[in-house]
């Protein structure tokens, strides 16, 4: 299988190291970049997509090298950048026709075509006439994937893609990715721990600028193996509990709580070790 391969690559602003030696190997399917804002997730999406040169480092797939041969590159990458803006007073159909053009795209009648069976696929069919104007969030951003995936691009650069959406609209979001995943490689950068447990199949961590790589999420989630605790203590206790230990999530019954605790310790002889989800996992990773 063919892999895109990011080897030791650097980006610096002046005396910031934005990206420092990254080396990641990416297949086929979705592929999370995770991390707070300020990692260095977009840097290195602008790195991919052709936006920034590297200061130093290398990136390959197939016979196709970032820094040689970027018209090529471009040639086979989609790419949905963190904000997506387009003109207000086109819609959806022309702005989708507009940047089918630019891509490449000339004979009109498999233009239209691949516009339209995008448009069904992100399900925006019914708003395609609109002005995008009126356009909620969730619908801009199905716009954006749509016109990320004209010229059926091998890889897709998707830069925090949910940020600001409702629930609604982020499932929906996600149903598409998954959906368009098969047979392409999908780089999807984000700081939201639910987008990548509910799409991707591995990841890497993110922090000032140094990216370390799992191949699974499991993997990922074992970084907190023995650090996580569940604690059922009375409901006046859990209020005095919250300052003294590092509650992750609470759960109230009718005569208890019961507290999810991050420690490396026991907090209590009454605690007992459990099974680690994936952001206790990322948790305990960004803190080292």
């Amino acid at each position: 299988m063919d892999r895109l391969v990011i080897d030791h690559v650097s980006k610096h602003f002046g005396k910031t190291a934005a990206l420092q030696s990254v080396s990641l190997q990416i297949g086929h399917g979705l592929f999370g970049l995770l991390g707070p804002n300020g990692a260095g997730k977009t840097t290195f999406m602008r790195v991919l997509a052709t936006l920034l040169a590297p200061d130093s480092g290398s990136m390959r797939y197939k016979d196709i090298q970032w820094g040689k041969q970027p018209e090529r590159v471009r040639n086979i990458l989609g790419y949905l950048p963190q904000n997506f803006n387009v003109f207000k007073n086109i819609s959806g159909y022309e702005c989708l026709d507009y940047i089918g053009v630019l891509k490449g795209l000339r004979d009109k009648k498999q233009r239209r075509a691949q516009i339209e069976t995008l448009l069904e696929r992100v399900n925006l069919t019914a708003e395609a006439h609109k002005k995008t104007g009126h356009y909620s969030g969730g619908m801009k951003r199905r716009l954006g994937i749509a016109q990320a995936l004209l010229g059926n691009p091998e890889i897709i650069i998707v830069d925090e893609p949910t940020a600001g959406l409702d629930p609604e609209e982020r499932i929906r979001f996600r149903n598409v990715l998954r959906e368009v995943a098969a047979g392409r490689i999908i780089v999807l950068s984000t700081h939201i721990v639910e987008d990548i447990e509910a799409t991707c199949s591995s990841v890497a961590v993110i922090k000032k600028g140094i990216a370390t790589q799992f191949d699974s999420l499991s993997k990922l989630a074992q970084e907190a193996a023995g650090h996580v605790w569940l604690w059922k203590v009375r409901p006046e206790q859990a209020v005095d509990l919250q300052s003294k230990v590092n509650v992750i999530s609470s759960t109230t019954t009718e005569d208890h709580v019961e507290l999810r605790v991050l420690a490396k310790e026991s907090p209590s002889r009454e605690a007992i070790p459990v099974s680690p989800t994936l952001e206790e996992g990322y948790l305990i990773w960004n803190q080292r």
